[in-house]
């Protein structure tokens, strides 16, 4: 069984959590490659890239609607 999740004492509310992880902590720098991929209709994605040594797993992360690889959370996950 996974061990409990227990909130510092000082960040024990679920909304300063929120909060506090996306406007106060510090989010890591990440040298990002960036790829742009042309569709039929004339659109474009914007695909991000994090390269690691050759034969490291291929892992891909989703944002939310409203998110981009800038964004906090994600520059987290991909440290």
């Amino acid at each position: 069984m996974p061990p409990r999740f227990v909130p510092a004492r000082w960040l024990r509310n679920a909304h300063l959590q929120t909060v506090y992880a996306a406007v106060l902590a510090p989010a890591p720098r990440v040298a990002l490659r960036r790829e742009r991929w042309e569709t039929p209709d004339g659109d474009f994605v914007d695909m991000d890239f994090l390269d690691g040594p050759a034969g490291t797993p291929w892992v891909q992360l989703f944002h939310g609607l409203e998110g981009s690889s800038a964004s906090p959370y994600a520059r987290t996950l991909m440290e």
